[in-house]
């Protein structure tokens, strides 16, 4: 028993969903423990967000 998978359906329909599957798992654990988490957590090395007037 196995499964066949290319490289692209292999990322898309499998990889990148269990992934996502475990990250909000563990972002529900520690909230519901008592960490504040929130999205600057998870944006922090974006840097502070710049305002460009000409955009």
């Amino acid at each position: 028993m196995g499964y066949r998978f290319t490289g692209q359906t292999y990322l898309t329909d499998l990889t990148l969903p269990n992934f996502s599957f475990h990250v909000t798992a563990a972002y529900a654990f520690r909230r519901t423990s008592g960490v504040k988490l929130g999205k600057l957590d998870f944006l922090r090395h974006l840097g502070p967000p710049t305002f460009d007037p000409d955009r």
